[in-house]
């Protein structure tokens, strides 16, 4: 794996805005989970030296934490809503 995370980094921030912003469903937050999830098993499985691996590894297992919580918050809270 090339050690520039700029693609990866840019492919979870647009996942998380399609589908772990204000507006959430079901279908998407698992769409998005799966995503996030072979990205992070990408990373884990391959090692570049240097904070930028460490911050995109930890981006990634931060954002799979985000969307199972919010999948398993089947009510609206606060200013995040579900679709479904």
């Amino acid at each position: 794996m090339k050690c520039d995370f700029s693609v990866l980094r840019k492919e979870m921030q647009q996942i998380m805005n399609d589908y772990g912003g204000v507006l959430r469903s079901e279908q998407g937050m698992k769409k998005a989970i799966e995503r996030i999830t072979e990205i992070y098993d990408t990373l884990a499985a391959s090692y570049c030296p240097g904070r930028a691996y460490i911050e995109t590894l930890n981006l990634a297992a931060l954002s799979a934490e985000i969307l199972e919580a919010a999948l398993a918050r089947k009510e609206s809270v606060g200013a995040h809503y579900r679709e479904d």
